[in-house]
């Protein structure tokens, strides 16, 4: 298993305000950390929720994007088990 850790800014697309995020890749094969990097850094803006599918799509593995929006702590993680439900 191998663990990559950035950190990357972008904007909001709703009010323009620069956000940090924090992407943790785990995966069981090799990225390249000049790949990763600039990837994160091209990104110009986005909500994180399509950030964060767009992460995966490009790198795969499992993933947790973390930052903090007006306040708000968002934590995604992908993939994710959006279609769960609980037994009736």
């Amino acid at each position: 298993m191998n663990i990559y850790t950035v950190n990357f800014s972008a904007k909001c697309p709703v009010n323009g305000l620069g956000i940090k995020y924090t992407l943790e890749v785990h995966t069981g094969v090799v990225l390249m950390a000049e790949d990763l990097r600039a990837h994160v850094d091209a990104i110009g803006e986005g909500l994180h929720e399509d950030i964060a599918d767009a992460l995966l799509d490009k790198f795969g593995g499992s993933q947790r994007l973390e930052a903090e929006h007006h306040g708000v702590h968002i934590k995604t993680i992908r993939p994710h088990l959006a279609h769960w439900a609980p037994p009736a």
